[in-house]
């Protein structure tokens, strides 16, 4: 904004479009939103303490062919061309949650991807989804099939759609926190994993807590991500009702 002031011929709006990273302008163009501090969220010592052999990130097809054993609940990252869509599955075994599964898609159509998640979420009690740019799509479709979890408005299905306002980041990062320092989730032994897990920072702004991680090739933390929506959807597992879905014949009987 300073340059523009003085005279140079560039579009700020634009420059802001190909950023794509609201978060990221604000820290390094916003004067009155300048970054105070940051610490890392997941230090390698509390990764350490959490990484089991019993952990899987990769489990075979067979698993999603029977019901789970114990409560499987998955968080949903989507990502379309430039980051990737995770997955993260666990099971919830006496209030510890056993990763079974950390799915990475990388630039696949979307109905591909429903193509391969919809076992997965047929199996889980509860998901939670990135509702975020791209995903709204894809939010709206598998509500259509799996039904909204949303009590608030008497809907007791298997989706939670999650838009990722600061209220959400503030909510569920730290949660993710306390399941590492409470010893309460199991995760791979992966270099993967853990730099993705270790990217997460929480960062002090003028305006407030919210928490960042940097653009990589491999994404932007999001299997951090679907990580702390799988643990949102592990704490939000009671409800009233079990969901199905009614076909027409079914509505004519």
């Amino acid at each position: 904004t300073d340059a523009v002031a003085q005279g140079l011929p560039i579009d700020i709006e634009e420059l802001r479009a190909a950023l794509d990273d609201p978060e990221g302008w604000a820290q390094e163009y916003d004067p009155l939103d300048f970054l105070d501090s940051a610490s890392v969220l997941l230090p390698y010592e509390l990764l350490a303490l959490c990484e089991s052999a019993t952990a899987s990130e990769v489990i075979s097809p067979e698993y999603w062919l029977t019901r789970p054993q114990f409560p499987l609940f998955l968080g949903i990252d989507f990502g379309r061309k430039r980051d990737l869509t995770v997955c993260w599955s666990a099971e919830n075994i006496a209030d510890l949650l056993l990763t079974k599964e950390v799915l990475a898609l990388e630039k696949m159509s979307t109905p591909k991807q429903v193509e391969i998640l919809r076992p997965r979420i047929r199996q889980a009690v509860r998901v939670c989804l990135d509702y975020t740019g791209a995903g709204v799509g894809l939010g709206d479709y598998l509500v259509e099939e799996f039904g909204e979890w949303n009590p608030t408005q008497d809907k007791f299905g298997k989706i939670e759609l999650c838009q990722f306002t600061q209220a959400l980041k503030q909510d569920i990062f730290p949660k993710l926190k306390m399941r590492f320092e409470n010893r309460k989730i199991a995760i791979p032994i992966s270099r993967v994993i853990r730099e993705d897990l270790h990217a997460v920072h929480r960062v002090t702004l003028n305006s407030g807590v919210t928490y960042r991680a940097p653009h990589t090739d491999d994404g932007h933390s999001d299997r951090a991500t679907a990580a702390a929506l799988m643990v949102r959807a592990a704490g939000s597992s009671s409800g009233p009702f079990a969901f199905s879905v009614v076909t027409d014949r079914d509505s004519q009987i």
